[in-house]
């Protein structure tokens, strides 16, 4: 038995020699394990959302963004892309820049230009179900490469293998990761590229290699300028922490001679700060240089976000109190932004300052000041742009915590100090962060039905804490080194059970079924809309809206009027919102909800169908039903303007301005109205067909409400009738009778008023069956416009309008018609001189007219920097007509138009790229020109 044991032994060691043998000859190879196990990580993170695909569930939130806005935006993006139109496209709302206008989206991402060549190579199934099949694997990806790059950082600085891979798991395997990945995958770009930029800038500091740096910063101000901007500031404090040698900056010698004191220049080092100055000057030059390397994707999003109109309310920043000081635990550990290891965090507490290196305490101070931002209400506001607040920013916390915890788990490992009561006390700590989050579950941000089981945290997160305390006390190295895989692996296990924990419920997913609903992915509306795109010769658009969906029509490759999109267009959006206050679903920004019906605004915007579901009722005198076809009604416009609309005489804009609501409709199919006057072209106030009508508000009727003084008080299911009179004194409709104006087929109404809650509260307005929602006045995405419009049917006698319960300030309350008795003559007037030979394809417009006089042609082109017209094959500049088309002066003859479309700042961006490239490209074979190396510690070589 003795000879069999130690035969036993020696053929183990044989073998364990052959083993370790074998992988010393294949060192590239096991430098590969930590980042296969780390992609087995994020695989693992994901479990769930792959275990459910079969059944038939889609990693995303179905009531959320993650469906009205990326889902569709990503699918239109791919379809668009491929087929080689990179500008703009006539499916974005009324037209619109695609490349900027989406930048904030998917534009700029090199995630999603990964997908297009995946899709253009013919891989994958691409309707809703395949894209969000392909979100989950990339979200898998950006989470190995964040995860990665950091491991790589630590790795670089010395750190050893289990302690980079565990700072890696904090940082990548949080809950805010794959929170914000199931939501709004666009976020989780920044995680990905935070590290490498710090690893650059560790590359810069140690081997003057700028490159890396460069790169790192450049994809996070090109993949989104938003969180390209919270990044920098993590980048500017990491210079500022880690480069700057402050010690140096002070003069020693004067501090211990006491005389020298009274000279207090002295006490500076000025060569050293000299130093210090152009040490940070390369560093500011550096990352100059990054932006302009991503300068093509940063500048034109820039440009497009400048002109936003994203109106809201002034919201102060959430002020110092109890509850935001008791609600920090969990912000930082215990909810949906929560770090993924909170013990490992906690050690940094104990952590003996005169024992760290100096690395430690820069790290140190990194997460201090990231602490102090934590506990500063400002500085939610101040990471959302001066918004409203947000925790948007809690990757950057998550980034310098990970970045810090492999060095705090090292020092607690190498230091006698730090011993039992140590980890009791941060033991202790823990618990009580536990103990007072409400409830059995760790409540998420979501509810406690969707919250994780205390027990959860607290067993693993006490064996992880208990695994390192053994590790600390072990002495053979075997035992060790499988405390420190125990270690790794209870991490591992402990993320792995939150993630599983948390995305288990169907809250988190879309169930297939839902994709065969007509709003989100019909198959039905696909066929409908198949007739109704305009070849490249014809031009016009289709008018439907879907509330709550109004993005999916981008997918059905047709020219429509609505958009939820948070880059829209600004004077487009001003334009609908204030001027023209067309009536939408959502009173809200970044929101184009179709044209209300209003004929005038459907002239002027070359709508010629409109589609409407077959048990809705529409009447319009000028539209014909044509068609009836998969549940839904197709009605034409006969009367319809194509894609030029000609204006004999000018309207100047004070006093198109200065017209009311319903005025200011007429005019648009009878002037061109322009903010500056044109050389050659008359201008004229022009008398449109509208009338104010009397309302004898001593008629109104009220139930379960009052009107007093100028409030409005409603109780509960309470409306109140507000009857019409005849047109005022002085209009040609009084003048002729009532029979004029009191059929349905005579008109339009405009009905207008101010409303605003005393108490700021949302509400839901309902006119005559037409409704509107008003988000609370808190809200950050409410928009801060109180005048309501609503249109109404010609004929209508009363107008009843219903509120949900509370106080209301209502003033100005008008109501205007529009006749249609000119109207087939207007519209017929406006198509008197079109564009023929006309061609209309992406970003490109031509066409030739003759006209026999001066005058402007309005093209249904919303107006935009990024067009450049030719007459006659000479530039000629673009009038901005009506607020929001774009126009040309034309002398009578016969001309050829053209007109090309790229995104402003494009161009421009590109040289800057282009150049700032080959400036990296010079630096990468001549960086020995930059400046000294510094070692790993932050001292100079």
């Amino acid at each position: 038995m003795k000879s069999l044991n130690s035969f036993n032994r020696q053929s183990l060691k044989e073998f364990l020699s052959g083993v370790i043998s074998v992988i010393g000859r294949r060192r590239r190879l096991c430098l590969l394990l930590p980042y296969l196990f780390l992609a087995l990580c994020a695989l693992g993170f994901h479990f769930y959302a792959v275990k459910v695909l079969p059944s038939g569930l889609y990693f995303a939130v179905m009531n959320s963004d993650s469906v009205h806005q990326y889902l569709p935006f990503n699918s239109f993006l791919l379809e668009t892309y491929a087929k080689g139109e990179f500008f703009w496209s006539w499916s974005a709302g009324l037209g619109g820049d695609i490349f900027a206008g989406f930048s904030h989206y998917f534009t700029s991402s090199p995630f999603f230009y990964l997908e297009l060549l995946v899709r253009m190579a013919g891989r994958g199934s691409w309707d809703f179900a395949g894209i969000l099949i392909w979100k989950l694997f990339f979200s898998m990806l950006k989470q190995f490469l964040a995860m990665a790059f950091l491991y790589k950082l630590l790795r670089y600085e010395g750190k050893r293998v289990f302690l980079a891979l565990l700072g890696a798991l904090i940082y990548g395997g949080g809950l805010y990761f794959l929170r914000y990945g199931i939501f709004f995958d666009n976020f989780t770009e920044a995680l990905v590229w935070v590290p490498l930029t710090v690893l650059g800038i560790r590359r810069y500091q140690m081997e003057r290699k700028p490159v890396v740096l460069v790169v790192g910063a450049a994809l996070s101000a090109a993949t989104s300028f938003y969180f390209g901007f919270m990044s920098f500031v993590l980048y500017g404090l990491y210079v500022l922490v880690f480069v700057v040698d402050w010690g140096s900056l002070v003069n020693r010698a004067s501090l211990v001679n006491r005389a020298s004191l009274v000279n207090r220049g002295s006490l500076v080092n000025r060569a050293s700060l000299v130093n210090q100055i152009k040490l940070l000057r390369n560093y500011v030059l550096l990352f100059a240089l990054s932006l302009g390397v991503g300068a093509v994707f940063f500048l034109p999003s820039v440009l497009m976000f400048l002109g936003l109109d994203r109106t809201s309310p002034d919201l102060p920043p959430e002020p110092l109190s109890l509850n935001f000081f008791l609600n920090m635990p969990k912000d930082l550990f215990l909810g949906g932004s929560s770090f993924a290891f909170p013990l490992l965090c906690l050690l940094g507490f104990f952590c003996s300052w005169k024992l760290m290196s100096a690395i430690q305490k820069r790290k140190t101070v990194l997460v201090g000041i990231f602490m102090v931002f934590f506990l500063t209400p400002f500085f939610y506001m101040f990471f959302n742009g001066f918004a409203y607040s947000s925790s948007r920013w809690y990757y950057l916390i998550s980034f310098v915590v990970a970045y810090a915890a492999a060095d705090w788990l090292e020092h607690c490992l190498d230091n006698k100090r730090f011993g039992v009561m140590a980890f009791g006390v941060v033991a202790v700590l823990w618990g009580v962060a536990v103990w007072f989050s409400s409830g059995p579950n760790i409540v998420s941000e979501f509810g406690s039905e969707f919250g994780i089981p205390k027990w959860v945290y607290a067993f693993f997160s006490l064996a992880g804490l208990a695994v390192v305390m053994a590790a600390k006390y072990i002495r053979r190295p075997v035992l060790r080194q499988a405390g420190k895989g125990a270690l790794v692996f209870s991490v591992c296990l402990f993320l792995g059970i939150i993630h599983y924990h948390h995305f288990s419920v169907d809250f988190f997913f879309i169930k297939a079924e839902e994709f065969g609903r007509s709003e989100v992915n019909g198959l039905a509306e696909r066929q409908v809309f198949a007739g109704l795109k305009p070849g490249t010769d014809e031009f016009y658009r289709v008018d439907y809206y879907r509330p709550f969906h109004e993005n999916n029509p981008l997918t059905y490759d047709y020219y429509g009027v609505t958009t939820y999109n948070s880059m829209l267009q600004g004077d487009l959006s001003r334009w609908a919102k204030q001027k023209a206050n067309i009536r939408g679903d959502f009173v809200g920004p970044s929101r184009l909800g179709g044209l209300d019906d209003r004929l005038f605004l459907q002239t002027l915007f070359a709508v010629r169908y409109k589609v409407v579901a077959a048990g809705e009722t529409y009447f319009n005198p000028f539209f014909e039903k044509v068609a009836e076809q998969n549940g839904y009604q197709i009605y034409e416009n006969k009367s319809f303007l194509s894609m030029g609309a000609w204006y004999d005489y000018g309207v100047d804009s004070d006093y198109y301005n200065g017209s009311n609501v319903a005025g200011r409709d007429a005019m648009l199919l009878m002037g061109a109205v322009t903010e500056q006057r044109i050389d050659g072209l008359p201008y004229l106030e022009p008398q449109p067909d509208t009338v104010e009508i009397e309302v004898p508000w001593q008629d109104a009727v009220y139930w379960n409400c009052g009107f007093d003084g100028g409030i409005l008080s409603v109780g509960e299911e309470a409306e109140f009738l507000v009857p019409l009179g005849k047109p005022k004194a002085g209009s040609e409709a009084q003048d002729e009778g009532s029979g004029m104006w009191d059929d349905e087929t005579s008109g339009e109404l405009l009905v207008t008023f101010y409303l605003k809650s005393v108490s700021g509260k949302g509400f839901l307005l309902d006119v005559n069956g037409r409704q509107t929602t008003k988000l609370n006045y808190a809200f950050p995405y409410n928009y801060d416009f109180d005048i309501f419009t609503f249109r109404l049917d010609g004929g209508t006698e009363e107008v009843r309008i219903k509120l949900p319960p509370g106080e209301y300030v209502l003033e100005d309350f008008q109501v205007f018609m529009n006749f249609y008795t000119l109207y087939a003559d207007r519209v017929a007037q406006l198509n008197r001189y079109s564009l023929e030979d006309l061609y209309v394809h992406g970003n490109v417009v031509k066409g030739t007219i003759a006209n026999d006089s001066d005058g402007i042609l309005a093209l249904s082109v919303p107006y935009s920097a990024g067009w450049k017209a030719k007459v006659d094959g000479k530039p000629r500049d673009i009038v901005k007509v009506n607020d929001v088309l774009s126009g040309l002066f034309l002398t009578a003859g016969s001309h050829t138009i053209e007109l090309h479309y790229v995104t402003p700042g494009f161009w421009l961006g590109l040289i800057v790229s282009a150049v700032s490239t080959g400036i990296l490209v010079f630096l990468f074979f001549w960086r020995n020109c930059i400046t000294m190396p510094i070692s790993r510690s932050g001292r100079k070589a």
